[in-house]
């Protein structure tokens, strides 16, 4: 099958870019604004300083780290507003009738919303990296505390997580009818394990300083580190904002491999060290498997039914 018989009709590309560009510009205007433009002030400042200040950089650093606090949960909202713009809006406006009246399929109108929107998530990425990685090399005098492969990290990762925001994002659109409808189911599937996480560790927390549980405090911080895991590995947004996995430790005795040992309250703890190319393996099946589900979920509503009998030769020929 050629190339071109595997795409989306062109025709709908460009109108689903033009339905969410003015969404896109206000997204690749803040990573933008968030990365290149705050390094390239970073540099100005560390040559005005002539080298003896680094708490610019250093800040840079931190965002290519780990997208902590508001930009990290900007980043998430925007990825779920461009799912939900992208599909809402043809239910609100009710043009999704229009597109199945026409040559398109199902499949043509979801896939091309998806390649739309992640294009918009990818492209503010990869134009950032490249003039990082630009002012980097350009800038020799520069004690920059971290390299390219961070800045490439960090795009790539960006990437990959928004791309499972929007996967969740347009399944949601795919169940819900409105676009209100979806943004909220969306929202409530990313963030309820963190949301029952913070239920509990609140309240635990609570009972602990009243003095509620003051005989069980081993079993509550045991069942405080248990949550804190869950909402760490299973709420996708705690990715973006902290994916470094940061533990609290006093020493490291050893390290073998993927296998490090620490000293934390007077014992030695030993953590398997899961490399990074395995979750984003693991996360790009997640996408992959997603969006096959929303797909299916899409040519199996209701009106996709209708809209198969009303084409079926049988449907035609009683209507003659």
């Amino acid at each position: 099958m050629p190339l071109s018989k595997m795409l989306p009709s062109r025709a709908l590309l460009r109108k689903d870019w033009r339905m969410t560009r003015s969404l896109f510009l206000v997204f690749a205007s803040f990573i933008t604004f968030a990365s290149t433009l705050t390094l390239a002030y970073n540099i100005v400042s560390y040559r005005a300083a002539e080298g003896a200040w680094l708490g610019g950089l250093r800040a840079s650093h931190r965002l290519l780290e780990s997208s902590s606090g508001f930009h990290g949960a900007a980043m998430v909202l925007f990825a779920i507003m461009m799912g939900v713009v992208s599909m809402g809006l043809e239910r609100d406006k009710g043009t999704l009738s229009v597109l199945l009246g026409m040559p398109y399929s199902r499949r043509d109108i979801l896939s091309s919303k998806a390649v739309v929107s992640l294009l918009q998530i990818s492209l503010p990425f990869i134009a950032n990296a490249l003039l990082m990685t630009l002012l980097l090399r350009t800038n020799q005098g520069v004690n920059f505390p971290f390299g390219v492969g961070a800045i490439w990290s960090w795009a790539v990762h960006s990437v990959l997580v928004l791309t499972f925001v929007l996967c969740v994002t347009l399944l949601a659109s795919t169940v819900s009818g409105k676009m209100l409808g979806a943004a909220f189911l969306a929202l409530v599937i990313l963030f309820f394990p963190f949301g029952m996480y913070a239920l509990v560790h609140v309240n635990a927390t609570q009972w602990q300083t009243t003095g509620l549980i003051s005989h069980g405090q081993g079993l509550f911080w045991h069942f405080s580190d248990l949550f804190s895991d869950a909402a760490n590995y299973l709420t996708v947004p705690l990715w973006l904002i902290d994916f470094p996995a940061v533990v609290a430790v006093n020493s490291i005795v050893h390290v073998d491999m993927n296998v490090i040992e620490l000293v934390f309250a007077n014992s030695v703890w030993s953590f398997v060290v899961v490399h990074p190319y395995v979750l984003y393996l693991l996360l790009a099946g997640l996408c992959l498997g997603l969006y096959t589900w929303a797909q299916k979920w899409f040519a199996g509503t209701e009106l996709n039914m209708m809209m198969n009998c009303w084409r079926c030769p049988a449907c035609v020929g009683s209507l003659a």
